[in-house]
């Protein structure tokens, strides 16, 4: 027996029991209830099987930033900051030993998962009953009913009040919100308008948005078997697009985002292709998707772009790595000038400045919250926001949008820029709780998202459309929060409640970023890519874990996890004899 062995399982059993089940208020944890034992004893065994003197770095690595970004997650739910390792020596001590423990954990989890999954085979099936585009189509349509008829005409949110406002005169238009998409609704509601009152606008927009989000859903799976996808695995995507709630939920919403992120994951497809097999018409069809994507959401330029660009990596050939970076500034060009023509046409005004920098000026009002700011800074302040002393008041750690309002169109970012560094020299901590504060749930395990389902509409807001008739028709409130309780009871339920937390999705398609590393499939991390620049979006975005922000994740996330089970299990065949 080794005694060694033994002794050194029992501590990291104990640090994890003490991670996952400890009291902030002291150092020894004793084991309180049932479930407490049977995790120490299920976690021993699990250590003592594992052979810990042959570390693998990769999954070590894994688990170190897993369990960080956990750590993070825990304080900054409870606090807002990283108050819970700062206010006392202990806090140090503390966060050591849940770090250590949930490595720990973490580590061993990892280690057993990819030794799992790289020797898993599977066999790629006969084709099925919804082997075809239009079966898994009505299925999706189907499936999604019972949050249509709940939900009828649709969940009007406040951003597409806007947006149809502006498309009916009401307000003028702004690019705030894209006024192609504007356009877009706009076209449809008035549409509907021709066969009815405004419940009829709003539900042509609605079964819009369930054609399309079918449509696509549909497509992936063709492109999954043209992938060689099994169909069995096939059959597991299907099945979660058409019953995992959040999408019935957002099928229905009438919202920007649901047609915006039914056109990113088309690019994310036509991407992928590219990347397996390049062709000409597979690269216009990547441009093409890019800049629908791009001309329906602001910021998705920013993300497309650095994907076509990272093309390149694919070839090469010094003539086709220029052709990528030419092709990523013409969708570039040809989204700028779309857009800057659509505006002038509905003669819009530009999105606020203020938007592209909610971090600095998050960093900026927790700081006057916090700490004092010199005469100087007083006066840059004054000429940067409106009721610039009241930024510490207003200041919520998790939504930007309060500082935002108040930001003055034309100040001079140079001066203002030069106050935020001098705050943030006097007080870095200050500015990194304020960026973490509004960014953490997107890349934290099981974080606190916000507004995973709308349970009831903005319809107080359409009487600026000059319509009294728009109303839920087959509903009351106890039926439409419903929906809500279930994924309130789902988050709670082991494994099922992973799949609604945002940064549960981001740290699965890291793990499938590891499996590729293992197997060094280079070019197949850049099927990552897309995803990666959407996180770091949404986590310059001004709303902390908000799921409309992430839903094109969501969206490709099925895809990119069976293509790439897919592939792991044919190279299995090889190596795991």
């Amino acid at each position: 027996m080794n005694i060694k062995r033994i002794l050194s399982c029992i501590l990291l059993t104990y640090l994890s029991y003490y991670a996952f089940f400890s009291n902030y208020a002291t150092l020894f944890m004793p084991v309180q209830h049932f479930g407490g034992a049977v995790f120490i004893v299920a976690v021993f065994l699990v250590y003592y099987r594992h052979d810990f003197s042959r570390i693998k770095k990769g999954e070590l690595i894994f688990a170190t930033l897993l369990s960080m970004a956990h750590i993070i997650g825990l304080t900054f739910t409870r606090y807002d900051s990283f108050g819970m390792f700062t206010t006392s020596w202990f806090g140090v001590v503390f966060f050591f030993l849940l770090l250590i423990g949930f490595t720990a954990f973490f580590y061993v989890i990892a280690c057993l998962l990819v030794d799992k999954i790289l020797c898993v085979k599977i066999e790629p099936g006969t084709s099925g009953r919804f082997d075809n585009f239009l079966a898994p189509f009505l299925l999706f349509l189907a499936a999604w009913l019972p949050y249509l008829f709940i939900y009828f005409p649709g969940t009007l949110i406040n951003d597409a009040v806007r947006q149809l406002s502006q498309f009916m005169g009401v307000d003028p238009f702004s690019n705030h919100h894209p006024v192609v998409s504007s356009l877009f609704m706009g076209v449809i509601f008035r549409f509907g308008l021709i066969f009815g009152g405004g419940n009829v606008g709003l539900f042509f927009i609605t079964i819009v948005h369930n054609l399309m989000m079918a449509a696509a859903f549909s497509l992936t799976l063709r492109y999954l078997k043209k992938w060689g996808v099994a169909y069995n695995v096939r059959l597991v995507v299907m099945i979660f697009y058409a019953f995992f709630p959040v999408f019935g939920v957002w099928a229905q919403t009438i919202l920007k985002d649901t047609h915006s992120s039914v056109i990113m994951l088309l690019f994310v497809l036509c991407y992928i292709d590219v990347i397996r097999n390049y062709s000409r018409k597979k690269l216009a069809l990547v441009i093409v998707t890019a800049i629908l994507a791009s001309l329906l959401r602001n910021e998705v330029v920013f993300v497309v772009v650095p994907c076509i660009i990272a093309l390149a990596l694919v070839h090469r050939s010094a003539k086709m790595r220029i052709c990528m970076f030419a092709m990523g500034g013409v969708v570039f060009i040809s989204v700028r000038l779309i857009v800057s023509g659509v505006m002038a046409v509905t003669d819009a005004t530009e999105i606020s400045a203020g938007v592209t920098f909610s971090v600095p000026f998050q960093q900026t009002a927790r700081f006057m919250r916090y700490h004092e700011i010199t005469e100087e800074e007083r006066a840059v302040m004054a000429a940067t926001f409106y009721d610039y002393y009241m930024l510490g008041d207003v200041y919520q750690p998790r939504i930007s949008d309060p500082v935002i309002f108040r930001f003055i169109e034309g100040a001079d970012m140079g001066a203002y820029f030069r106050a935020w560094a001098s705050m943030g020299r006097r007080a870095p901590l200050t500015f990194l709780e304020a960026a973490v504060a509004v960014s953490f749930s997107y890349v934290v395990p099981f974080g606190p998202d916000w507004l995973i389902i709308w349970h009831d509409a903005s319809h107080s807001a359409i009487p600026d459309l000059g319509r009294d008739d728009i109303s839920y028709v087959f509903s009351n409130y106890a039926m439409r929060v419903a929906p809500l309780r279930v994924i309130q009871v789902a988050e709670r339920l082991p494994i099922i409640g992973f799949f609604f937390h945002t940064g549960n999705y981001t740290w699965a398609m890291a793990f499938m970023v590891l499996l590729l590393v293992k197997r060094k499939e280079k070019r197949a991390m850049l099927y990552f890519l897309p995803a990666l620049m959407i996180v770091l979006a949404c986590m310059a975005s001004p709303v902390h874990g908000f799921w409309r922000y992430y839903l094109p994740v969501l969206f490709m996330f099925p895809a990119l996890v069976s293509l790439v089970v897919m592939m792991l299990a044919g190279e299995n065949k090889k190596n795991c004899l």
